[in-house]
């Protein structure tokens, strides 16, 4: 049975009533592409690289590609230029006035050692033992070689050892001894520079042979050694008067910790 002369078409059937030629017309680019390279996956990515390539040629900068020998003297570039390294310019004349000015303003630092005062006490020590020794030895060999004289004009005369003896004990260490008598006093006083490190005079270094080194003197030097060290030493006075202001750093030698000393705890440095 016909109705309003329609043909009677199945339902859910559309037809397609576009030509075979324009059916690709509204497909995306993947699908054109698909198309075009069908099912050649490595080619497709082979096209795909060269592309990336070329794409990246023309947009990334060419900074690096530059011919620097277009450029002159005090002409401005047209772009920045990146240089392969950094190089640094030192302008040696102030940095030496910069260095100049902060070691002018910088606290000096000295090295404190500790066991200084001990070692040195026990240097003195040991060497007033070992000069009390030689000391002793000298005495006991002039006595060994005392000879009586013979009487002239019924006086009796001292031997030239008695007599090196006395004068040596006066202080008079210059008096004339038998050369087999050792140690000398020079000898004596030699080791004494030699183990103290320091060198006195002759009238000095008479007067502890006076004494024999006694223990005594011995002590009395010991104590005064500990007082010149109570307030520390330097080397160089003249350095500290010339840079206190600013300050000093005391290391320790031993710990290594370090103590900050103003200025205003020198007020007697001069001294």
């Amino acid at each position: 049975m016909k109705k309003n002369g329609s043909k009677h078409r199945p339902k859910g059937l559309v037809q397609d009533t576009e030509p075979p030629g324009r059916r690709s017309s509204g497909t995306s680019p993947v699908a054109r592409l698909r198309s075009l390279f069908g099912h050649n996956r490595v080619q497709g990515a082979v096209i795909a690289c060269v592309a990336i390539a070329l794409l990246t040629v023309l947009l990334v900068p060419k900074r690096h590609i530059i011919d620097l020998q277009m450029f002159r003297v005090g002409e401005i570039a047209r772009q920045d230029i990146w240089a392969p390294t950094e190089i640094t310019v030192e302008d040696e004349e102030t940095t030496a006035a910069k260095k100049k000015a902060a070691a002018a303003k910088a606290p000096s630092v000295y090295d404190f050692d500790e066991r200084a005062l001990s070692q040195t006490i026990g240097a003195i020590r040991s060497t007033f033992r070992a000069l009390r020794a030689g000391i002793e030895k000298r005495n006991e060999l002039l006595q060994s070689l005392e000879q009586p004289a013979a009487p002239e004009g019924g006086k009796q005369a001292k031997s030239p050892a008695k007599v090196s003896t006395q004068d040596k004990l006066s202080g008079h260490s210059e008096a004339p001894a038998p050369p087999e008598v050792k140690p000398t006093i020079a000898e004596l006083r030699e080791q004494f520079k030699q183990s103290l490190g320091i060198d006195v005079s002759p009238e000095e270094f008479d007067q502890l042979v006076a004494s024999g080194f006694d223990v005594a003197v011995e002590d009395c030097v010991v104590r005064a050694f500990e007082d010149a060290c109570k307030d520390g030493v330097v080397g160089d006075k003249a350095l500290l008067l010339s840079n206190y202001k600013n300050g000093i750093i005391m290391r320790l030698v031993g710990s290594g910790k370090t103590k900050t000393f103003p200025a205003s705890s020198f007020f007697m440095v001069s001294d």
